[in-house]
């Protein structure tokens, strides 16, 4: 379902800005990232259900960002780089203690503060976080999108953008 601030008569992806805006039931997961993907869209598409609201950023088609309300613990940066040995415990408690100071991404306080840690490194523990929390949306049997067109920045942290059909 295709919705126009302006007029619902216009278009879908009409030259005003549009909303894309329905239920999971409708219009699947997989069809949301496509049309997307095949505009080369940017904005940001958020999805709720009963117990999480994911936000997945999108510049140009391709995914750039992905939130989650509810990421389990062991998908959350610190928590991953410590998992694979890249950080040690201390090094995690020592930039989450700076993070809480100066409210930084952890990945930037890592990479330019704690440890040696590279952008290319950390951007692979990045896209795995990424993934996994995309991943998760493929499993919701119910649910709700919006799509909102805006300016969307380009990746960060060393993470580059995924395309659309690429996660499909």
């Amino acid at each position: 379902q295709y919705r126009s601030r302006s007029s619902p008569s216009n278009g879908a992806w009409g030259s005003e800005a549009m909303a894309l805006k329905g239920t999971i039931r409708d219009f699947g997961i997989a069809d949301i990232f496509q049309l997307i993907g095949q505009q080369t869209k940017s904005g940001i598409l958020v999805l709720k259900d009963e117990v999480d609201e994911i936000k997945i950023h999108f510049r140009e088609g391709s995914v750039v960002k992905a939130e989650s309300s509810t990421r389990p613990k062991q998908m959350l940066l610190g928590n991953l780089l410590l998992s694979a040995g890249v950080i040690t415990k201390q090094e995690l408690d020592q930039a989450l203690q700076q993070q809480t100071r100066t409210m930084r991404r952890i990945g930037q306080i890592l990479t330019d503060d704690v440890v040696a840690l590279g952008k290319t490194e950390l951007g692979e523990f990045l896209r795995l976080q990424l993934n996994e929390t995309v991943f998760r949306l493929f499993l919701w049997q119910s649910g709700t999108y919006e799509f909102e067109q805006q300016e969307v920045p380009t990746a960060e942290d060393g993470l580059e953008a995924i395309r659309a059909e690429n996660i499909l």
